[in-house]
């Protein structure tokens, strides 16, 4: 997956790409469908692009937002997240592809909403650095029932239950300070949830 290009409307789109292993060349197959919009005129939905994990089974996993804003302040007043699959066995060149919305339990949410507010802010200045410590890297647990990230701007650990798709997040350990982030700077979150996650009571 790769985003269209820089631009405020580009940036929160994304074609679907195969790139050979061998030359590096990368071939567009074509672009991946925005998700639902039930906020109306005021609403609008964006793919978090450079995010995903694929199946044992040839299922690729991204997330995708929903946003309701305040046309004034450009308050996001409300949002929906949702969780892209592309089965890539028949991939359709980037048009079949369901989204469902995910549950975020009330635990999430602080969480969640910081991420929402990076990608905004990211989505009105894709020229600038991409978000840093957001859904940065998205993991398929090894039997393909979770995945799972890194928040750096919140320090948590992200699940997400892929067949009922509720979430659970827990707090990081005080320690991984240096691997937490602010939007727009260069850290590695998801190294930091690696070195750290044997402070995790529960990793599963």
């Amino acid at each position: 997956m790769k985003s269209l290009g820089n631009s405020i409307t580009e940036a929160v789109r994304a074609n679907l790409v195969r790139i050979d292993p061998r030359s590096g060349a990368l071939t567009i197959l074509g672009q991946i469908p925005q998700p639902p919009n039930p906020y109306g005129l005021t609403g609008t939905t964006g793919i978090m692009t450079y995010i995903g994990d694929v199946s044992a089974g040839g299922i690729y996993y991204f997330p995708a937002v929903a946003a309701l804003i305040n046309p004034f302040t450009f308050e996001i007043v409300d949002y929906t997240i949702y969780l892209g699959q592309i089965d890539l066995n028949n991939h359709g060149n980037g048009g079949n592809v369901t989204y469902a919305p995910i549950t975020v339990l009330a635990t999430c949410k602080p969480y969640l909403d910081a991420c929402i507010t990076a990608f905004q802010t990211y989505a009105l200045n894709p020229a600038g650095r991409e978000p840093s410590g957001g859904i940065q890297d998205w993991a398929l647990s090894p039997d393909g029932t979770t995945l799972i990230s890194f928040f750096g701007i919140e320090n948590a650990l992200f699940r997400l239950n892929v067949s009922d798709r509720t979430t659970s997040c827990l707090a990081g350990p005080a320690s991984n300070g240096i691997y937490t982030g602010v939007t727009g700077v260069s850290t590695d979150e998801f190294g930091g949830y690696i070195i750290k996650m044997a402070n995790y009571t529960d990793i599963r």
